[in-house]
């Protein structure tokens, strides 16, 4: 089922798009291409997990995960294997605590439009929308089982 705030409220995700809009206009933008180390692509995860949690605003998850992703990616072809396997092991650790499939799908679309938007050349804002509204997919909020 989709949120019922989305339905019941057009306003829905406006106050968290305007909060991201802000973050990502203070965003000092990460190290790019040029740092390409073997932990880089695992500090872009955890550096957007910090963040994700020193925000703690409704609707960002999908965000953050695509935006971790992205950047991940934009290292190219081990920061994007190195990003796939992170999320993952990220989604199995949240199937075997319990957490619905449907939620481990919208995650898994929010890291696929990251490495897409990477691999296309996208902006990062391009490919990651602040709006949480972009994310919500009719078949993310369907039960499978």
């Amino acid at each position: 089922m989709i949120p019922q705030e989305a339905y019941k409220n057009a306003t829905w995700g406006d106050k968290t798009a305007q909060q991201l809009n802000n973050y990502m206009q203070a965003y000092d933008s990460y190290p790019g291409v040029t740092n390409t180390g073997v932990l880089a692509p695992f500090n872009d995860f955890i550096r957007n997990y910090e963040d994700m949690e020193k925000n703690a605003l409704i609707g960002s998850d999908n965000f953050f995960h695509c935006k971790a992703n992205y950047e991940a990616a934009k290292r190219g072809a081990w920061g994007e294997l190195v990003g796939k396997g992170m999320s993952a092991a990220r989604e199995l650790y949240g199937l075997a605590k319990g957490e619905p499939f449907s939620d481990v799908r919208k995650d898994w679309h929010a890291n696929q439009r990251g490495w897409n938007g990477a691999k296309q050349g996208l902006s990062l804002e391009q490919a990651c929308p602040t709006d949480p509204k972009e994310y919500v997919e009719i078949k993310d909020y369907e039960d499978v089982f």
